[in-house]
């Protein structure tokens, strides 16, 4: 899975509100018995806002906690061998909570570079058989997350 998001928030310290876009691929190919190539490939994109709270801990150290949503446009496409089997198009919703430390450095002025590292967990709705969003069975996702983002 390849994700990329871009944010815009306000403010420097405490609880900060943000408002972004969100990229997601998801590309898997299974080849059965040798000879069959299945691929489904989901792209994912759409609006994102949320809220961090940071807690400074030493002079360029600080505790990030963080909580989002996104609503996401999601286009899905199967291929068996290479030939176009099914295509879709549907909304799905994400969530994401994280907890982490930032480590911000001062370039010039205002501006900084900063380098994140924490755990992150994901809730993602699929959709059933029955073409509806499984709001009781989301897929949650963990692991550890790594970010680097210049800020102003």
């Amino acid at each position: 899975m390849k994700n990329v998001e871009l944010q815009v928030g306000y403010g420097r310290e405490g609880v900060m509100p943000y408002v972004g876009f969100e990229w997601c691929l998801e590309d898997t190919t299974v080849t059965i018995n040798g000879e069959t190539s299945v691929s489904d490939m989901k792209h994912l994109m759409g609006a994102q806002g949320g809220v961090r709270y940071e807690f400074p801990l030493f002079r360029y150290l600080v505790s990030q906690s963080g909580l989002s949503v996104s609503f996401l446009n999601a286009r899905y496409q199967r291929s068996i061998d290479e030939s176009r089997q099914h295509s879709d198009r549907f909304f799905l919703p994400r969530s994401k909570l994280m907890l982490g430390l930032l480590f911000s450095y001062p370039v010039k002025g205002d501006v900084g570079i900063s380098l994140y590292g924490g755990y992150e967990m994901q809730y993602l709705w699929e959709r059933g058989m029955d073409q509806k969003i499984q709001w009781e069975d989301p897929i949650a996702l963990q692991g550890v997350n790594l970010n680097f983002s210049i800020r102003y």
